[in-house]
């Protein structure tokens, strides 16, 4: 057997082994911090229909951008993302929110919506800000359903 296949063989395995590492420690924190995280997940739920109910979508999308700016981390964003669709579903009428909101699968409209909503809102080129704007078109679709 030349080297090189050698070489590239133990790099597959090892490659392999690393894999199922990752896999086996990231299931025993998800064990570990399960019922940690479903317990957050509710209060989260909790607050954000609290604060949505009887204000506008706008208002829950600041708000969205006021906790982005105040969390790093991609478990972070998530909470947000979760954070702002309950908002969303408790808050007024989002019809005129969802108006200019292209629908996700409108790659390029999708895009350009998302830089130019994440720019006036001061939020310009920020990639954490159009992942959050994500949430806002799932709320617009389900409501287009």
């Amino acid at each position: 057997m030349p080297k090189w296949v050698k070489v590239v063989l133990i790099i597959v395995v090892v490659g392999f082994l690393a894999l199922v590492a990752g896999v086996i420690v990231a299931a025993r924190w998800v064990r570990s911090q399960g019922t940690n995280l479903q317990e957050q997940g509710k209060k989260l739920a909790e607050d954000a229909l609290a604060f949505g109910e009887g204000k506008e979508p706008e208002a829950c999308i600041a708000e969205g951008l006021v906790r982005l700016s105040n969390c790093p981390g991609f478990i972070c964003e998530a909470k947000i993302n979760v954070f702002l669709a309950g908002c969303l579903r408790a808050a007024n009428d989002a019809t005129e929110l969802c108006a200019g909101v292209p629908p996700q699968v409108e790659i390029m409209a999708t895009v350009n919506w998302q830089l130019e909503e994440c720019k006036r809102r001061g939020w310009a080129n920020n990639q954490r800000c159009t992942r959050m704007l994500g949430a806002v078109q799932t709320h617009c679709a389900q409501l287009r359903e």
